[in-house]
């Protein structure tokens, strides 16, 4: 658990979890806390760690790098809603890669890849919270196939 909060429990991995952090920051200009998990290993996946932030948030945004079919993000979700539906207030929900091969052109990959305003747009759906105004405030990361300034590799 990086980040502690009471309206809803964001799951992510790798650079996803940055997205997450920029997102939550303008989130708490509308006076939203989230409960941010950094998954650091995906087996074991630290499902302990998750319903418990579930018993207080009582919603669930999984994030990850992969596509949505078989991917961590549904497994998490399907263990959720198998296991722990009584504790939601809403349906699970996650953020993923699209379910096409990915593309290899820079010019295709422009909206591809999951951003923190993508985040910033779900949380405020699943919260039933509007928050257009601040999407404009959120920086654009350029170029945009690289998670953030900070990225240095892997190429």
């Amino acid at each position: 658990l990086i980040k502690k909060g009471n309206d809803l429990t964001i799951v992510s991995m790798s650079y996803m979890t940055v997205g997450a952090l920029i997102a939550q920051k303008y989130l708490e200009k509308l006076g939203i806390s989230l409960d941010i998990i950094d998954l650091r290993t995906v087996k074991p996946i630290d499902f302990s760690c998750i319903v418990n932030s579930l018993k207080v948030t009582k919603r669930i945004l999984v994030l990850d790098t992969g596509v949505s079919t078989c991917s961590i993000a549904s497994e998490i979700v399907s263990y959720i809603a198998i296991n722990y539906s009584n504790l939601l207030d809403r349906p699970p929900s996650k953020i993923t890669m699209p379910d096409v091969p990915e593309p290899t052109s820079f010019g295709l990959t422009k909206d591809f890849y999951p951003r923190a305003s993508q985040i910033f747009k779900k949380v405020c759906q699943m919260l039933n919270i509007e928050g257009s105004k601040l999407i404009d405030e959120m920086p654009e990361i350029s170029p945009h196939d690289v998670p953030g300034e900070w990225f240095k590799g892997p190429f």
